[in-house]
């Protein structure tokens, strides 16, 4: 008989012998790249990096050792041991505090697919995590739970300032929750029973909550999240995602000793099938024409020279563009999507009805893209004030055409986008979800049939052709139909 004891985000298990069963259930793998200058060229060296998520403590109370691991494995650990026929005794020492919950709000609710389960998950689990597409109604379900926990603590991170005041705006407006929703992060905090926090401020949130629901929880897989995480003792805690693989660091596996196991997967064709978000169509656009860059190793030197400042590129994607806006029609939204602050304004040099949105630059940065010819004269810097002003206006439709770096990649709310071109030209697995994502909301002010994602493949560069690959091949697992069209 093994003691499976539950203390809040770590176990225990008795006796310690049966750990030995246990270290590769219990241990991540990370890929690590170290990149070295070297004879005159970048190297890149690649390494894994074996990370126990476990540890042995000897018990003061009966002299033995004790197999200590991070809560989230409790299930694994549970089937690992009862499949070689060792039976498990189960007992919590810590209590999350959450009441019975109350079920009437629900009465009232019209349930889009699937959603009523996933509730049903996180009321009969301590944690896990939901693997969702973007645009199935996360904030929805926050806000019932809000109702079915009347008196309880709830925690929502999210990554982006952005997402977190659109989040708490949409929150604060439901009147049965009306002066309990408070955010901490971006210069504010309120602590309120219902907290909304951009996650690099999780450290001033208070550890007594009885409920964390952290948005787009891959992003949160690194040692620093993981360790603010863990300070909420007591809490049931769920990630939502939807993209459960795909981090270049291959450390996706924490989530499972974060959170736990994933609890449902609401794959993006059942999805579509079932009316929660439009199907999205795929044009792939060939690029043949670039600079030499045999020579080049350093990877930023690459995409700066084959991607954000190369001029035929950039003319093909504006001429892509405008003849997108011909098919569309004026009143149909677009949004570019750059990674780099120079990307957008060069682009928007050819695109200048296109507003610009970005990050904040400082002064010596700007200096230095205007002297470099990368910002004129007549282009304006983005601050805070504007970007928030422009999520709001383009939400509301009352702005249609927008070139944006990876501030607006995820958690926004576009729901009468209608293309989204990425010119980005990257690889990341979860970026080729994430991104995309924003075409996924069912149309607001707009009859909305599908969203088209324009792509482009650097054909005439290896090393950047095998980035859309990678890319298509995300959209292929998605289902997302490919049109490959020749450069126009």
């Amino acid at each position: 008989m093994a003691q499976l004891i539950l203390l809040g985000r770590a176990l225990a298990l008795k006796p310690g012998e049966y750990g030995e069963l246990l270290h590769d259930t219990c241990t991540v793998s990370r890929h690590t790249v170290l990149r070295q200058w070297v004879d005159g060229k970048y190297v890149e060296e690649r390494d894994i990096e074996k990370i126990p998520m476990y540890w042995y403590v000897d018990s003061k109370v009966d002299n033995q050792k004790v197999f200590c691991a991070y809560s989230g494995y409790a299930r694994r650990i549970q089937e690992v041991l009862e499949k070689r026929g060792i039976n498990v005794e189960v007992t919590s020492k810590t209590s999350d505090g959450l009441p019975p919950p109350d079920f009437s709000p629900t009465k009232a609710v019209k349930w889009r697919a699937r959603q009523k389960e996933v509730v049903a998950k996180i009321l009969a689990n301590r944690g896990g995590v939901i693997v969702c597409p973007t645009g199935f109604g996360k904030t929805f379900l926050i806000k019932l739970l809000a109702q079915m926990y009347p008196t309880a603590r709830i925690l929502f991170t999210v990554t982006s300032a952005d997402v977190a005041r659109r989040v708490f705006r949409d929150l604060s407006s439901e009147v049965s929750l009306e002066g309990q929703v408070g955010m901490v992060g971006n210069g504010l905090y309120q602590l309120r029973r219902i907290i909304v926090c951009v996650a690099k401020s999780l450290h001033k949130c208070p550890p007594d909550v009885n409920l964390v629901l952290a948005d787009e929880c891959h992003e949160l897989l690194t040692v620093p999240y993981i360790k603010q995480l863990q300070r909420f003792l007591r809490a049931r805690m769920f990630g939502f995602t939807a993209s459960p693989s795909g981090r270049s660091d291959q450390a996706d596996a924490f989530a499972t000793a974060v959170f736990g196991p994933v609890l449902i997967d609401v794959g993006y064709q059942e999805g579509v099938a079932a009316g929660n978000v439009v199907p999205i169509l795929v044009r792939m656009y060939k690029v043949m024409t670039g600079p030499n860059l045999n020579g080049l190793s350093d990877p930023n030197s690459i995409l700066r020279y084959g991607v954000w400042r190369n001029q035929s590129r950039n003319k093909l994607i504006a001429d892509v563009v405008r003849q997108t806006q011909a098919e569309v029609g004026s009143d149909s939204q677009i949004l570019i999507m750059v990674d780099k602050v120079e990307h957008a304004y060069l682009l928007g040099q050819l695109l200048p009805d296109f507003r610009i949105v970005t990050g904040p630059v400082d002064g010596d940065r700007y200096e230095r893209l205007k002297r470099q010819g990368v910002i004129t004269e007549d282009q304006q810097l983005c601050s805070v004030k504007d970007r928030e002003r422009s999520l709001m206006e383009f939400e509301s439709r009352d702005l249609k055409l927008v070139i944006a770096t990876m501030v607006w990649k995820q958690g926004v709310d576009f729901r009468d986008l209608a293309v989204l071109v990425r010119a980005d030209g990257l690889a990341s697995g979860i970026g080729a979800i994430q991104i995309p994502g924003r075409l996924s909301r069912l149309g607001d002010k707009t009859v909305k049939e599908s969203g088209l994602l324009i792509d482009f493949s650097d054909d005439f560069f290896s090393r950047l052709k095998n980035k859309a690959v990678k890319r298509m091949a995300v959209y292929r697992k998605s289902g997302w139909p490919i049109e490959t069209r020749a450069g126009i």
